[in-house]
């Protein structure tokens, strides 16, 4: 999660065009060790030197669209709901969802009472 939101300031600062200051923000909150360990931030910063601060290169739109994307706010969202329940220590699906659950498994359906039948 925490690569994740340093990542997207970084593409933040690309987008500013301020190729020096996302040099030195990855190097400050990511340190050298993640360009080995975190293809994303590789191609974040490969992305940053083939087509330097050019905003309107077609090919750096294509690259940051993927960062801005819908679906990469909802797998971060995802991300910072899963943190918070850990961190609280909260189960994934709430009481009511969990209970329910129970409920329905607890039912003795037509359907239930064929499977055993059969059986």
């Amino acid at each position: 999660l925490e690569v994740d939101i340093h990542l997207q300031r970084f593409v933040t600062i690309v987008e500013q065009g301020d190729v020096a200051a996302a040099v030195s923000y990855v190097r400050e909150h990511l340190g050298d060790g993640a360009l080995d360990d975190l293809p994303q931030v590789k191609r974040a910063l490969t992305m940053m030197v083939l087509f330097g601060a050019d905003l309107r290169s077609q090919q750096l739109q294509s690259e940051l669209a993927t960062f801005r994307s819908e679906d990469r706010w909802k797998k971060l969202a995802g991300e910072f709901r899963a943190a918070f329940l850990e961190a609280y220590g909260m189960p994934q699906a709430s009481g009511l969802e969990m209970l329910l659950q129970a409920g329905f498994f607890a039912l003795r359906t037509p359907a239930c009472e064929e499977a055993r039948s059969v059986n």
